[in-house]
């Protein structure tokens, strides 16, 4: 089989085969009904050759039905790397790549560490935001406690109360793939309905103006969506 193949080049030739596999979180929560998914056929620790290097990556990795070897590599910790939160340096790369280098001060570095923790994917969106409405938006937005679907709870749980609203998010969120304006010109939503997703929720999407297309920017947003839409209440 690949994995033997592998062993057999790297020991003829020496060459190294990494294999990266992310997101390993998201196969627990998205694909509840496969018959067999990746969890079921990862090899165990002492099935992989020398030559090959698997590195998986989660969020968490308890809970996820993986092969009991690699839980215990995992827990042994010796094979572990834990990403760190952005640092001051970090935050400040990342908001003059996305900013308007003349709004990029060291107060409002500050106010982003504060605000995002560090967390990647809080700070983009803090920054997607800011790119929209300017550095005084900052102070309106709570800082991050650590959940992401708290803070997508808090932008988007009171707007979800517009039943227009819900109902164009939910479409949003069951549409695969990029999302075609042309396609959604198509459902004939409301210009208050547009408004109000445009304020509480653009900045959580990435606005491709060539291709004229939208997509969620993560897609534990999409996940949020889904779930929150499908309440019957």
């Amino acid at each position: 089989d690949t994995i033997k193949i592998i062993g057999k080049n790297f020991t003829e030739s020496g060459s190294k085969v990494i294999l990266i596999v992310d997101g390993l979180d998201h196969i627990v929560r998205e694909y509840t009904s496969c018959v067999t998914t990746l969890m079921g056929v990862l090899p165990s620790s002492n099935e992989i050759p020398e030559g090959l290097i698997i590195l998986l990556g989660s969020q968490y990795f308890t809970g996820l039905g993986l092969n009991r070897s690699i839980e215990l590599e995992y827990l042994e910790g010796a094979s572990t790397v834990k990403m760190p939160p952005f640092n001051k340096k970090a935050v400040e790369s990342l908001a003059s790549k996305l900013l308007n280098k003349k709004i990029v001060t060291p107060a409002l570095i500050r106010e982003c560490m504060d605000k995002s923790q560090g967390h990647p994917l809080f700070l983009r969106y803090l920054l997607n935001k800011i790119q929209e409405e300017g550095p005084d938006v900052i102070k309106k937005i709570s800082p991050y406690d650590g959940d992401i679907e708290n803070y997508y709870a808090g932008i988007i749980g009171k707007t979800l109360q517009d039943a227009k609203l819900e109902e164009f998010l939910g479409l949003l969120s069951r549409v695969v793939g990029d999302i075609k304006l042309d396609f959604i010109r198509e459902w004939d939503v409301e210009k208050q309905t547009q408004k109000l997703f445009k304020k509480e929720a653009s900045h959580l999407f990435v606005h491709n103006t060539e291709t004229k297309e939208i997509s969620f920017f993560h897609n534990s947003f999409r996940q949020y969506l889904l779930h929150e839409t499908a309440k019957d209440e």
